[in-house]
């Protein structure tokens, strides 16, 4: 993985242009726990299930932080994500 970073921030060096950066935060409900705190979790076909819900849904993050850039033409040229489940 850290050579896959490395590279992809060398191909992103190599290719800078002006870019429209968009920023949004999603709801991500029920997809995740939290490790720490939800130590006995139910069985995955459970967890899959649309109803369910993390015993203690205050410490498990519930949006997901999206960034995009697209290039001059509309074209998205970048993506990043933060979701910590």
């Amino acid at each position: 993985l850290p050579i896959r970073i490395a590279d992809a921030c060398i191909r992103a060096s190599e290719n800078l242009q002006e870019a429209l950066i968009s920023y949004a935060q999603v709801p991500c409900e029920g997809i995740g726990l939290n490790r720490e705190y939800d130590k006995d979790a139910p069985p995955l076909k459970d967890v899959l299930k649309e109803s369910w819900r993390p015993e203690k849904p205050e410490l498990t993050d519930t949006e997901c932080s999206v960034l995009t850039f697209h290039g001059k033409d509309g074209v998205m040229i970048g993506f990043m994500s933060y979701f910590g489940c």
